[in-house]
């Protein structure tokens, strides 16, 4: 039983992983705009000989060095989206099998609704929900066993993959 219940936690995991990912893609997301923001604020014009070219040459490295992070910021951003994309799939799956078991995984996971929330909500008692996320949580532990290893993170992500 405790190899069952080590188990159920990897999969409680990989399944938290979403909303995770939703706050990690609202914080970057803030953190690109307010870098391009602050590329389109401070790049000069280059059409004229005003100002010693050193300065220049600062503001273009300092340009080139945000523009770089954007970058970094965007492979963050696709990950997450990924990984977002990747739970979603595994819990629309799983109530493609069974719709009672997907409702569990999407109110917990999906929604980031407390146990008693989602039982309340699905008529159940909490026994019983915590009887059908267990279902869930098999099922879903199946399907991403069967899909094989999660994608990497980029070296900045915030949370490891589980």
């Amino acid at each position: 039983n405790k190899g069952e219940t080590r188990v159920s936690k990897h999969i409680k995991r990989y399944l938290s992983r979403y909303r995770e990912a939703c706050d990690e893609l609202d914080s970057l997301t803030e953190e690109h705009e307010r870098i391009i923001s602050n590329i389109m604020s401070i790049t000069p014009s280059y059409g004229g000989d005003s100002g010693p070219s050193g300065a220049k040459d600062k503001v273009g490295d300092g340009v080139a060095e945000l523009v770089d992070h954007c970058r970094k910021i965007d492979d963050e951003i696709k990950y997450y989206i990924a990984v977002r994309d990747d739970v979603r799939s595994v819990v629309r799956e799983v109530m493609h099998e069974n719709v009672t078991c997907g409702q569990s995984l999407h109110y917990r996971y999906i929604m980031g609704w407390s146990p008693i929330v989602v039982a309340s909500n699905m008529g159940y008692s909490e026994r019983q929900e915590r009887d059908i996320h267990r279902k869930a949580l098999e099922r879903a532990r199946k399907i991403v066993e069967r899909r094989g290893t999660a994608q990497s993170p980029p070296q900045t992500a915030a949370f490891p993959v589980v």
